[in-house]
């Protein structure tokens, strides 16, 4: 069976950390790094490409997405440009049921995306995602693919739904301050609110009339401060960055549940020297 570890992104910058760490043990996983300023959001690829990671680097100078090979015992090697075309300050990426990799960019609020490793050019850009009036965000931040819609965190507006054309699926979730979103693979979409120090989800075969569910919020403890990645590996926990915390935090998640539910944790992590990002995690093992 492949053995999943779980990894997190910090802030960066001059004095933060600008690497890929295991967590709770904080071991690096990228070896032979570019020597980077700020790490975001980070997507391994499916499929025959599943022995590549791709990172995204958000410094505004430096914006670039970088694709590692695994060496199949869990450390990440041989880092080469995917592209940095058309990249504005990038947060997260995701890739999209049709196979391209889909980029959210801070400074200009846009959605980049690239054809994907089964194209004939990897990286190349392929344009802005949308038509020439939508979609419109004002502080873009997480996206995330369920099926054949995107979904992306504005967090002035809310999260909001949009066809693989571009045109909105008319889904707009009024959740304050979103940042971060994850779609657990099946049914639900995890929607992180920043300020609001919590995480709620969403049906996501409930398109008429969107209504999510807080799962976490001040009736847990530990208590998150700033909400920020999140990650759902199957081993029974829920795993969420406080970004403000400067902590991991794990709690128990019953996601057979509807909606899942979740148990007071525990800080996994804690005292980290930088604000983390992102988590996520890989499976080491599965690759050929």
């Amino acid at each position: 069976m492949p053995t999943p570890i779980l990894i997190v992104s910090f802030h960066g910058g001059g004095s933060g950390i600008n690497k890929l760490k295991t967590f709770p043990a904080l071991t690096d996983i990228l070896e032979e790094p570019p020597k980077f300023r700020e790490l975001r959001g980070f997507v391994p690829g499916h499929g025959s490409d599943s022995n590549h990671l791709y990172v995204v680097e958000a410094y505004k100078d430096a914006s670039t997405i970088y694709y590692f090979t695994s060496d199949n015992m869990g450390k990440w090697k041989d880092g080469k440009v995917f592209t940095r075309d058309g990249l504005s300050h990038p947060f997260d990426a995701v890739f999209g049921s049709d196979g391209h990799l889909y980029v959210s960019n801070q400074d200009n609020n846009k959605i980049t995306y690239y054809e994907g490793p089964g194209d004939k050019h990897p990286g190349k850009l392929k344009g802005t995602f949308g038509t020439k009036s939508q979609p419109v965000f004002n502080t873009l931040r997480g996206i995330a693919w369920a099926g054949s819609a995107l979904y992306a965190a504005d967090e002035k507006t809310g999260v909001l739904g949009y066809n693989s054309d571009g045109t909105s699926n008319n889904v707009k979730i009024a959740i304050k301050d979103p940042v971060h979103l994850f779609y657990d693979g099946t049914r639900y979409l995890y929607i992180g609110s920043g300020s609001d120090n919590s995480i709620w989800v969403w049906d996501t075969t409930q398109t008429i009339k969107p209504n999510p569910v807080q799962i976490v919020g001040p009736q847990q403890t530990p208590a998150i401060n700033a909400t920020a990645g999140m990650a759902l590996p199957g081993d029974g926990n829920l795993y969420v960055a406080s970004r403000k915390g400067n902590a991991i935090i794990q709690y128990p998640i019953d996601a057979s549940q509807n909606p899942p539910k979740v148990s007071n944790g525990q800080v996994l992590s804690p005292g980290l020297k930088d604000n983390p990002e992102f988590v996520g995690s890989l499976e080491v093992g599965v690759y050929g």
